[in-house]
């Protein structure tokens, strides 16, 4: 009876522990701003690894995700300032697209709290509350 206790005090123990690796592996830091200005490397090649031809403009999608998903904007440039305008936490995305013929191509949404480096949400800081008692003295 006593071993079998231990051998289950064992198995459990190593399930919490393996259990806890997994959640600090996947653990996101958590970004406080106002505004923040995001970056990524531009996209070069197709999803093949082929390199795109030469004069390819590559466009990216900016994108807020905090249960529903909004397009912020689009850009060539490999940047752009997010502003958070309330207090939930923020997943960021940017996908890349190219036309070839007058058709619109789009790669897959790389998400910060997913593909960042390190992974990475956005929550907005709050204000400081308001004065209480302001008076003459």
């Amino acid at each position: 009876m006593r071993s079998s206790r231990k051998y289950l005090w064992t198995i459990l123990i190593t399930i919490l522990s393996v259990g806890l690796a997994v959640g600090l592996a996947s653990a996101q830091t958590i970004h406080y701003a106002n505004q923040a200005t995001i970056a990524w490397d531009a996209v070069t090649k197709y999803q093949d690894g082929t390199v795109l031809p030469a004069g390819t403009v590559v466009k990216y999608e900016i994108y807020l995700k905090d249960g529903t998903q909004t397009l912020l904007g689009e850009t060539t440039a490999v940047q752009f300032t997010v502003t958070l305008t309330d207090y939930l936490i923020h997943d960021v995305g940017v996908r890349s697209n190219i036309t070839v013929g007058g058709t619109k191509y789009f790669s897959e949404v790389a998400w910060a709290s997913v593909d960042g480096v390190p992974p990475f949400v956005l929550q907005r800081y709050p204000a400081p509350a308001k004065v209480q008692n302001l008076r003459v003295e």
